[in-house]
């Protein structure tokens, strides 16, 4: 967790910056360290929408995998089933986007 955690905060900032790139970058290189990480995940997800919305729906789905098997609240994972699946697109509001990004590792 410790090698992971300031990826992650970088991954922030950048997204905060609108680098969606970078952000990119920096999330996968926390997830190297932890795979199964629910916010890392859901931060990369949220990267991706900016510039891929096929890479950010596969990651969506990563992130329901990750859900089905920790303690993730059943209300995320319901909007992120409902984001993905059943609208058949990804958008999110930035109420969410601003939950996310406080996620802690």
């Amino acid at each position: 967790p410790e090698k992971s955690e300031p990826h992650y905060k970088s991954g922030i900032a950048y997204y905060i910056l609108g680098e969606y790139e970078s952000a990119i970058t920096e999330y996968n290189k926390a997830i190297v360290n932890q795979p199964e990480n629910f916010a890392i995940n859901v931060n990369l997800a949220l990267a991706y929408e900016k510039i891929n919305a096929d890479k950010a729906i596969v990651q969506w789905v990563k992130c329901l995998a990750i859900a089905e098997s920790s303690s993730v609240p059943e209300e995320i994972t319901s909007w992120i089933y409902e984001s993905v699946y059943n609208q058949g697109k990804v958008g999110l509001t930035t109420q969410m986007e601003s939950y996310f990004n406080k996620l802690e590792l």
